[in-house]
């Protein structure tokens, strides 16, 4: 009886505790085993073994709380964007060499809060909605390394209402992203007020088509949430946050037909954020 399995025995662990300072923070990172940190430097905690080491001791980064920073382990290199989609610079990791980017985009402070993805693989980068002067969007945006600068995608499918605040991560389609939620309306307009959203997405990064797969009715609100896949056991894991007064809650489910696995609080969690920033895994 697998229900009964879970409900009974899960035991939470507390496996580490992780402390960084005010002027740092954690960078979007595709790998389970590791967490990176940014300051003014790089350091890594490797979730197994625990411990903390300074990755490239040589490299100085332009760190500010105004940047979006992307870690490719792959080509050793980190990227900061200003969030409001300004200029963006790039660091090569291997030779310490700093590049910085100007801003083609005309458009500035429209897309605060997006949905993120960051595709190391194929050094792809996509941002789902976004706020800004007081209205929220439903475009989705690659960033062309080439050109530097960000291209609208001609999405077709589904309608997608404007929103901010989605999570975004894989799934089983190796060509799509999948989104999920996010705080919006059917206008954009911030004075027609914020609705929460429960729907599940595929994006598919070949055709372009959005495709709404079904709402996820057993969460009953959050004000902070990150979504995850693995791709070993085929599931997609959310975890949520009602209010700061709350437990974390941690949501397992079937990326492709919606099914719950498992739905639990997290013991232990209360005044503990969730770091939008760094994926879950399983």
């Amino acid at each position: 009886n697998t229900q009964w399995e879970y409900s009974s025995h899960t035991n939470w662990v507390l496996h580490d505790s992780l402390n960084w300072g005010l002027e740092e923070a954690v960078i979007t990172n595709a790998s389970a085993a590791e967490i990176i940190l940014i300051s003014n430097r790089l350091r890594k905690y490797e979730v197994e073994e625990g411990g903390h080491d300074q990755m490239y001791p040589d490299v100085r980064v332009p760190f500010s709380e105004d940047y979006k920073f992307y870690y490719n382990p792959k080509d050793e290199m980190l990227f900061g964007f200003q969030s409001d989609k300004g200029g963006y610079f790039s660091i090569n990791l291997k030779d310490n060499q700093l590049k910085k980017y100007p801003s083609i985009d005309t458009q500035m402070d429209h897309y605060h809060t997006p949905g993120e993805f960051y595709d190391t693989d194929t050094h792809s980068l996509y941002w789902v909605g976004g706020y800004g002067w007081y209205t929220a969007k439903n475009h989705i945006q690659q960033y062309n390394f080439l050109k530097s600068k960000w291209d609208t995608l001609a999405v077709w499918g589904d309608t997608f209402t404007p929103r901010f605040n989605s999570a975004v991560s894989k799934g089983p389609n190796p060509n799509s992203i999948y989104i999920f939620g996010g705080a919006g309306n059917s206008s954009g307009m911030q004075e027609r007020g914020w609705q929460m959203y429960y729907d599940f997405w595929e994006f598919n990064r070949k055709t372009l088509e959005l495709k709404k797969l079904f709402e996820l009715d057993n969460i009953e609100s959050y004000e902070e949430v990150s979504m995850g896949y693995s791709a070993e056991l085929n599931q997609t894991v959310i975890i949520y946050k009602k209010s700061l007064d709350d437990f974390i809650a941690i949501l397992l489910i079937d990326p492709n037909s919606g099914e719950v696995i498992f739905h639990d609080d997290i013991p232990n969690t209360r005044q503990r954020r969730v770091i939008t920033s760094m994926q879950p895994m399983v």
